[in-house]
């Protein structure tokens, strides 16, 4: 099955339902929707914050004239670094 022949069986019963269960499905698919945009913002401000962080460490670490630790070292300023 693919997903507009799903939809359309979803749209199908819950008119079939009523219209307060058309106005529900309604409801919880937008709801659905900001869910998953908010979770990609969340996903990107925690990359950011991340970087933030790793950033404040190593000055602080330079500022006080110590060295890196070993796992540290190999952790660079690259995205694909940062987001594994």
């Amino acid at each position: 099955m693919n997903e507009v022949s799903i939809i359309g069986r979803i749209i199908e019963s819950l008119a079939a339902a009523g219209p307060v269960a058309l106005v529900l499905g309604g409801v919880c698919w937008k709801l659905w929707q900001q869910n998953l945009l908010l979770l990609t913002e969340n996903k990107a401000q925690q990359v950011k914050m991340l970087r933030l962080a790793v950033r404040v460490q190593r000055a602080v670490e330079a500022l006080a004239g110590l060295e890196a630790p070993a796992i540290e070292a190999d952790l660079g300023d690259d995205e694909e670094t940062i987001t594994k």
